[in-house]
């Protein structure tokens, strides 16, 4: 099951971003035109996101229920998201749950089971991993979504449990959803907190590319000039950067690395 959702949602990521695409890039057009028109979708995107962003904590949120778990939902995700939430949350409400393995597995059932139409399934089988840190149910939403589902919130509930765990907040539906940064940049996330830099090239270059940054956001001229620009500059800095002096903080980090691995293994 879990595999089928997951070959599932991949396929309608896929359609769904190409009909993004499609949106703003016509048939057959030539590549400067569509350069211009993605960075437009980048801009559109990033502008929505921006949007939740601050539309989450300006306008608040309203607790229906005021369990633990909704309060730490409010807490960590966008409005909008945490909305669908509430939304999975009452219809815990129009279902039964009953103990077939205590701590382990759960039976989920709809009140009105028997007046629901033949081809609608009304019971599902929730299982519970040994250290209690992730809920599987066989409706396969949070495999699909990535949120949680009424029958889990259920078990949830059962359990007495404060916060949402861990393995079950899926960070693109976080108030930190923008934050997800490639490999090569994961330090600069904000929930790694500051980079950890003792160089002063280093900590000088990443606060003037920050304030690059703010100034490039504050209009749709400054960003067409901050991206031109960034592109020009990492065109000209690529080749340059092909000789390492070896006091750059990725270098300094893999250097860290090798001699923790090698300490390791002379242990």
């Amino acid at each position: 099951m879990g595999v089928f959702c997951a070959k599932m949602t991949n396929t309608q990521r896929s359609e769904s971003a190409n009909h993004l695409l499609k949106e703003y890039v016509p048939p057959g057009c030539p590549m400067h035109l569509f350069l211009k028109q993605f960075e437009k979708l980048q801009f559109d995107r990033q502008s929505e996101e921006s949007f939740q962003e601050k539309r989450t904590p300006l306008s608040g949120v309203s607790l229906r229920f005021n369990l633990p778990l909704e309060r730490h939902a409010s807490k960590v995700y966008t409005k909008a998201m945490f909305e669908t939430f509430g939304e999975e949350l009452y219809k815990c409400g129009a279902h039964v749950l009953d103990e077939i393995v205590p701590r382990r597995i759960y039976k989920s059932t709809h009140v009105e089971a028997a007046n629901r139409e033949k081809w609608s399934k009304v019971q599902f089988k929730i299982e519970v991993n040994e250290d209690e840190s992730f809920f599987s149910c066989e409706c396969g939403m949070f495999e699909h979504s990535g949120l949680v589902c009424c029958h889990t919130l259920q078990v949830m509930v059962h359990f007495r449990l404060a916060k949402i765990p861990e393995k079950h907040i899926m960070k693109r539906w976080t108030r930190q959803a923008r934050d997800i940064l490639p490999e090569h940049l994961v330090r600069y996330q904000k929930d790694r907190g500051p980079p950890a830099s003792d160089t002063f090239r280093h900590q000088t270059m990443y606060m003037k590319a920050l304030e690059c940054v703010v100034l490039g956001d504050s209009n749709v001229e400054c960003y067409e000039v901050f991206m031109s620009m960034m592109k020009e500059v990492h065109a000209t800095l690529l080749p340059l950067s092909v000789e390492k002096d070896g006091l750059g903080l990725a270098e300094r980090e893999k250097q860290q690395l090798l001699v923790a691995s090698a300490t390791e293994g002379a242990i």
